[in-house]
C-alpha cells in the first residue's frame, strides 16, 4: 500500500495493486478516482461528509443574520412599486441570496481564503481611462495549504 497522500483537505489512502508500477510523479496519486478505493473506506467517507455537511449546515443556519449576510433584493422597478426595500410583496423579491459578508464568515470558518487574481487589471483600467463596459472577475477559494480548491467568475 501507498503512504497517505493529501487530496484537497481530506487523507485518502489509495492501494496500489502489486503489478501495477509505482508512478513517477506522485501528483498522478492525487487524480485517481475516488471509486477506486475499497466499498468500505468510500462508505465511511461519505457518512462523515453527511455529518460534516449537517453540522455545517446548521452552523450557517444558527450564526448567518438575515439582512447583514444573507437576503432578499428586491427586483421590481420603482415605477411598479414604490415601496422599494419596504415593499411586502414577497412576489417582488429574488431569492435568498449569500451576501459578502456571509460569505466571509463561512470562508472564515472553513479556513479558506479567497483570491481575486484578474482584480487588478479592473482596477488599471479604471484609473487609465475609467471607462467600462462590461466586467468579468475570478474569484478563487483557496485552503490553508494554498490549494486551490474553487473557481467562479
Amino acid at each position: 500500500m501507498n503512504e497517505p497522500k493529501k487530496n484537497g483537505g481530506e487523507l485518502v489512502v489509495l492501494e496500489t495493486p502489486v503489478s501495477e508500477p509505482e508512478p513517477k510523479n506522485t501528483q498522478a496519486l492525487a487524480v485517481r478516482s475516488t471509486f477506486d478505493i475499497a466499498p468500505q473506506q468510500f462508505q465511511r467517507g461519505l457518512d462523515r461528509r453527511k455529518k460534516n455537511r449537517k453540522a455545517l449546515i446548521a452552523w450557517v443556519q444558527e450564526e448567518l443574520k438575515e439582512g447583514t449576510d444573507w437576503g432578499r433584493i428586491h427586483v421590481i422597478k420603482k415605477d411598479q412599486c414604490p415601496d422599494g426595500k419596504y415593499c411586502q410583496n414577497p412576489y417582488h423579491f429574488s431569492k435568498a441570496s449569500l451576501w459578502k459578508a456571509g460569505a466571509e464568515k463561512i470562508c472564515g470558518m472553513m479556513g479558506l481564503k479567497s483570491s481575486w487574481p484578474n482584480f487588478g487589471r479592473w482596477e488599471d483600467k479604471i484609473l487609465d481611462d475609467g471607462d467600462i463596459n462590461q466586467i468579468l472577475i475570478r474569484c478563487e477559494l483557496i485552503n490553508d495549504a494554498g490549494l486551490l480548491l474553487s473557481t467562479g467568475i
